[in-house]
């Protein structure tokens, strides 16, 4: 029991050390122990599309994400997923419309 317990407190004080000395490299190394900057995933949709989408939605404010994905796609080119209007509608400050079960 003794022994059990001695070893649990050297297992504790090693973690302790290596976490210091984790720290003391970045320090070393940064100048600071702080979180670097991290990257952000990249933006896939560009300012242009953003705009054209926008107009699209003014155009029809009543039309369902589905319906003005599939104009959009048919108009660029590419293909922009439903999920991905409504979260540009969100984006926007507008409500994104759901339409009620019968």
């Amino acid at each position: 029991m003794i022994v059990m317990q001695s070893s649990v407190c050297l297992v504790k004080q090693i973690s302790m050390l290596l976490a210091l000395s984790r720290l003391l490299s970045k320090e070393r190394q940064t100048g600071s122990v702080n979180n670097r900057p991290r990257t952000r995933r990249r933006r896939v949709t560009t300012a242009r599309q953003v705009r054209r989408l926008r107009l699209l939605q003014s155009n029809a404010p009543t039309s369902s994400s589905r319906s003005v994905a599939q104009q959009f796609n048919a108009q660029q080119g590419t293909y922009f997923a439903p999920s991905a209007v409504r979260a540009q509608m969100v984006s926007f400050g507008l409500r994104s419309r759901v339409a009620k079960k019968r």
